[in-house]
């Protein structure tokens, strides 16, 4: 391993264990940036906060979901932030297969299910993730922007069971209840930490990773992870110098569409500055499972990407498959701007947006080759000294 000033796993032990949940625009947010901004400038980074306003979204009546018929059981679901509320007591109808939501497209396209009464009002729906556990996710589309209805999301166990019912054609009557409201003036940041680069500092890379959690996570993968990695290629980048500008970004409110990243791109277009940036990497998710998906774009930063994944021996320890890149994390605000973006997720991961993605998941090895291959991207496109 590379003798890195930062211990391995400290950041990820005192994001995830010493502050836990850290949804965007929560004062366990506020303090994750403070931290991530002092070890910035310990490092010998310039920083800045960048703060922001966006439109969250609170629970007010915990989601519940009934089954009366074919037999009787009380399932346990999870939220879809920007979820419109039904009746106190809930909703009771008859379910019905709907169609697919397009929650992220190309990586969460999940079956939905309707609700129907007697008088065959649709007033809630189900969503299913049929990856894993129930998970709470933003209404990314369909209910934040229009069409706002109450909806809630089951499990792959639960959504088995619900598809073996109505294939043997089953009458299945639920009960769905959940209640929220949107937050309209919450407060975020993004912490920008910059090495100025000392042969060509008019041109930038980006290396960023999020450092808020999903609502009810802990957020060791996702993405303290991210974060720690991002660090230990700071901290060596900071010993070496760069002849390009290098800004490492940690965003803030991820979870709730992007908030964090799109804010940051919008604002150096809105400056004419965006121009400076040559290429971002972005961390999500980094320090737990045998399986990395990199997507990449254009294809020559690809093959530059996928070389210093393999001069760094990551490919040794994990799987390596190239993936479609989607509006999954922070790098798509600058891959919407025609800016070269590379991607690095570990997936899957079973914890994924749970209260178990806890630092024993993480992996000290698989924290540091990833590292190693950031740093590998930099000599590259930074031209590191």
């Amino acid at each position: 391993m590379i003798d890195w000033w930062i211990p391995l796993g400290r950041i990820v032990d005192y994001l995830s264990r010493d502050i836990g949940e850290r949804v965007g625009g929560t004062e366990n947010e506020r303090t994750a940036a403070r931290f991530i901004e002092a070890e910035m400038k310990s490092i010998g980074l310039e920083t800045e906060i960048q703060t922001f306003r966006f439109l969250g979204y609170k629970l007010t009546r915990k989601p519940s979901l009934k089954v009366h018929s074919p037999k009787t059981v009380e399932m346990n679901p999870g939220v879809l932030l920007y979820s419109d509320s039904t009746r106190p007591g809930g909703f009771t109808g008859d379910l019905r297969r709907y169609g697919t939501i397009y929650l992220i497209e190309d990586m969460f396209e999940c079956p939905k299910y309707s609700v129907v009464d007697d008088a065959e009002r649709m007033g809630a729906y189900i969503v299913a993730f049929d990856k894993g556990s129930a998970i709470n996710l933003p209404l990314s589309r369909m209910g934040r922007f229009w069409g706002q209805a109450p909806h809630i999301m089951i499990g792959k166990n639960e959504y088995e069971i619900v598809e073996d019912w109505l294939n043997r054609n089953l009458k299945v009557k639920v009960t769905v209840d959940v209640a929220g409201e949107y937050a309209p003036n919450l407060s975020s940041q993004n912490v920008i930490g910059t090495l100025r680069g000392k042969k060509v500092p008019e041109e930038e890379i980006v290396v960023c990773a999020h450092y808020d959690s999903a609502l009810g996570a802990i957020g060791a993968d996702d993405n303290a992870s991210g974060v720690e990695v991002m660090l230990h290629v700071a901290q060596r980048v900071a010993e070496r110098g760069s002849g390009k500008t290098v800004r490492f970004i940690a965003f803030g409110a991820e979870e709730y569409c992007l908030t964090g990243s799109n804010y940051y791109v919008e604002t150096l277009k809105e400056k004419g500055t965006l121009n400076r940036v040559k290429a971002a990497v972005n961390l999500d998710m980094v320090g737990a499972g045998d399986t990395l998906q990199i997507g990449a774009t254009p294809p020559l930063f690809g093959k530059q990407v996928l070389a210093a994944i393999e001069k760094s021996g990551l490919s040794g320890l994990v799987k390596v498959q190239t993936a479609k890149l989607c509006e999954s994390s922070d790098h798509w605000p600058f891959m919407r701007e025609g800016i070269p973006v590379t991607n690095f997720l570990f997936w899957p991961y079973e914890f994924y947006h749970q209260v178990v993605d806890t630092q024993e998941k993480i992996d000290d090895k698989t924290i540091d080759y990833t590292a190693r291959a950031t740093l590998g991207i930099l000599e590259e496109t930074a031209y590191l000294l």
